[in-house]
């Protein structure tokens, strides 16, 4: 048997694979799970053992924090058993993947368990991309050649359904009635164009409010960071929860999924249907149509690749098909008698 760390042994047989900078398994958290060993399968330890240090790993880079973390790695714990669900063979470490079980899985996305949408659907095509990109990651990490195979994880993301965007005056509405401990969030989601997950993770640490410079630090999706400027107003308004504060504390003290709930109950208390995510889009729909600031720099900001997703984003793309198509709605013009030429 092959020792590593204290707690940990693993056969010969078994590849252990250590990424650069992560030494080590953190005991501590191995050892929250010791007495959950005896009734995980000897196949199954590599596969929950490695996702263990992935998390760690993701931790120790700050891309992970909190939900995150609980979330993503109870996802990638999934693995095995949706391979399984959909006909295939339960793969027990990443070199057991091939590019046909995942291009199969594709054709018949399962959740975990077999879980599907409700009322039986498959799962839906954003949630389809989202988890193969963070498989895919998990055997980059762990040097799994598939992983560089870009046509096997090439996938259609789908679209949004039931996008929403306000107006300014009724940012302003919401943030009058909102309770002390959301002000912030909704300064970041609404007026900086957040995600609820970059939001809910801003810690003092993470604001700079310099006058005429203020920033923001966020981890944006995928993992990198980036430092975004932020209003006088917005500035204005997150100072007290920032000055004083533990500058590792996020700044909302509740849980992510709570965070989503609170914006929702505002938004009933205010009369609007309300979701974390319409606040982000109006920022930019805000920008361009109240503010006409340039769509580059718009694009920009939310962090997009292409314009193009950005107007889908806010809905200038919609609002130009529309415009195309009320045409039909204008009045026809009749048309003078034909000109009779001499014979």
């Amino acid at each position: 048997m092959l020792s590593v760390g204290p707690e940990i042994e693993i056969s010969k047989h078994d590849v252990l694979v250590v990424h650069p900078g992560l030494s080590s398994v953190d005991s501590s958290r191995v050892s929250s799970n010791r007495s959950l060993e005896d009734t995980v399968p000897t196949s199954a330890r590599w596969w929950n053992e490695a996702v263990e240090r992935y998390a760690v790993w993701k931790v120790s880079e700050g891309v992970w924090r909190g939900f995150t973390e609980g979330r993503a790695g109870a996802s990638l714990r999934t693995w095995p058993a949706r391979f399984e669900c959909a006909g295939l063979s339960r793969p027990s470490h990443v070199r057991e993947i091939t590019g046909e079980m995942v291009v199969r899985w594709k054709a018949n996305p399962l959740g975990p368990g077999g879980r599907r949408r409700p009322g039986g659907g498959r799962l839906a095509p954003t949630s389809v991309h989202s988890d193969l990109a963070q498989l895919r990651a998990f055997l980059k990490w762990n040097r799994a050649p598939l992983a560089d195979r870009p046509s096997v994880w090439r996938c259609d993301p789908g679209k949004a359904m039931g996008r929403r965007w306000y107006d300014a005056d009724t940012l302003d509405r919401l943030n009058a009635a909102s309770p002390e401990r959301l002000r912030p969030m909704l300064a970041f989601m609404g007026w900086v164009g957040l995600r609820r997950s970059e939001a809910w993770n801003v810690t003092p640490a993470d604001v700079s409010l310099t006058l005429g410079a203020a920033t923001v630090r966020v981890i944006r999706k995928g993992g990198h960071h980036e430092t975004l400027p932020i209003p006088n107003a917005v500035a204005n308004a997150v100072r007290p929860y920032v000055w004083g504060r533990e500058p590792t504390v996020r700044l909302y003290p509740r849980s992510y999924s709570t965070l989503g709930t609170d914006v929702t109950a505002l938004g009933r208390k205010v009369g609007v249907p309300l979701a974390s995510h319409d606040l982000r889009r109006s920022f930019g729909r805000i920008l361009y149509y109240e503010y006409h600031v340039d769509i580059n720099d718009i694009r920009a900001l939310y962090g997009h690749r292409t314009i193009g997703m950005t107007e889908y984003y806010i809905g200038v793309s919609e609002d130009r098909l529309r415009t195309s198509v009320s045409a039909f709605d204008r009045p026809r013009m009749p048309h003078p008698p034909p000109v009779t030429v001499g014979v």
